[in-house]
C-alpha cells in the first residue's frame, strides 16, 4: 500500500485562535494541487461541516 500525505495549515486564523494544521495520509492517487484542495474539500464537509468555508489554506 502506498501512503501520500499532506499538510494542510491555515495562514490567515481569526487573531483569538491558533491556526489549524493537519497532516492527512491517504491511499488516494494525488498528481495535482486541484486533486490535495478536492480531497481536503471532501474531508471539511464530511469531518468539520462547520469549516465548510475555511478559504485561507495552504496546501504542501
Amino acid at each position: 500500500m502506498t501512503l501520500q500525505a499532506i499538510l494542510v495549515t491555515e495562514t490567515d486564523p481569526p487573531p483569538e485562535c491558533e491556526p489549524i494544521s493537519w497532516l492527512l495520509l491517504t491511499t488516494l492517487k494525488i498528481t495535482s494541487l486541484e486533486d490535495v484542495q478536492q480531497y481536503v474539500r471532501w474531508l471539511i464537509i464530511l469531518f468539520v461541516p462547520g469549516m465548510a468555508c475555511v478559504n485561507s489554506m495552504a496546501y504542501y
